[in-house]
């Protein structure tokens, strides 16, 4: 937004009125973050789990779903790849997809926390 207003493609006041709001935005965002409450272990378990249980499901959605559901899929889940003979020749996964790359597929829950 800086580059714009320097490199003259938006005028002063359009970008005064976008950095009010930008600001206006974070300092809702960081009471929000002061007046939250920590979460329990528990509780972060659970959504890990959730999440866990989530990425293994993947496959299946992918296999079940119609293009837009894969196309979708694929995005969400990886960045850097190609296509080639209808096949995906290269990826990178997104975080936090990166973890679930070495797990095996029959990994126990309880044995991604340590000790």
């Amino acid at each position: 937004m800086v580059d714009l207003h320097i490199e003259g493609e938006i005028d002063k006041e359009t970008f005064n009125n976008k950095r009010s709001r930008l600001n206006g935005e974070i300092m809702e965002l960081e009471q929000a973050l002061s007046a939250s409450n920590p979460k329990s272990v528990e509780t972060t378990l659970e959504l890990v789990k959730n999440w866990k249980n989530t990425a293994s499901d993947l496959e299946t959605l992918f296999v079940e779903g119609d293009d837009l559901v894969k196309s979708d899929l694929l995005k969400s889940v990886l960045w850097n790849f190609s296509i080639k003979d209808k096949i995906i020749a290269n990826h990178q996964y997104k975080l936090p997809f990166a973890y679930l790359e070495k797990m095996p597929k029959n990994a126990v829950f309880d044995d991604w926390l340590p000790g």
